[in-house]
């Protein structure tokens, strides 16, 4: 099965195209999928892969395109009108890129920790439209588990 996964969720601005075009299949960007069930590592990964990553501020996008298929290890965060929200990008294999998303809404007790852990075929183009607060969560997706 393979799906589009677009995840809205409240903001508003330009979408940066200083970055690499996403994957299109057919005049659209590549439908994403991956492995099910997911199981996510255990959370000691998390804080490894975490201070090894470059963070890439992308607030006021319109939308963010995370190319699956190039699977860029970075940290894209963005503040949002109501909080921030933030995903680390990370290709675990050759196979698989795996994302850790995390964030707050008004919460200065925020301590960092990731909400969900995805895990997606090397191949697609997974569009995030960011609305409000954080985090923001793949809604309906196999392929991402709450933490």
């Amino acid at each position: 099965m393979r799906c589009l996964a677009v995840v809205v969720l409240a903001s508003c601005a330009v979408v940066d195209s200083s970055g690499p075009a996403p994957e299109m299949c057919n005049g659209q960007p590549c439908p994403v999928s991956g492995p099910t069930p997911v199981t996510p590592p255990d959370p000691s990964v998390f804080d490894e892969l975490d201070a090894g990553a470059m963070t890439v501020d992308v607030s006021g996008s319109a939308s963010v395109a995370v190319d699956l298929h190039a699977c860029k290890y970075e940290r894209l965060h963005m503040w949002l009108g109501l909080g921030s929200a933030w995903f680390l990008v990370h290709p675990r294999s050759n196979r698989y890129c795996e994302m850790w998303l995390g964030g707050e809404t008004e919460n200065p007790n925020y301590d960092g920790s990731p909400a969900q852990y995805c895990l997606f075929d090397r191949s697609g183009t997974l569009l995030i439209a960011p609305k409000g607060g954080g985090p923001i969560l793949m809604q309906n997706m196999p392929w991402c588990v709450p933490l």
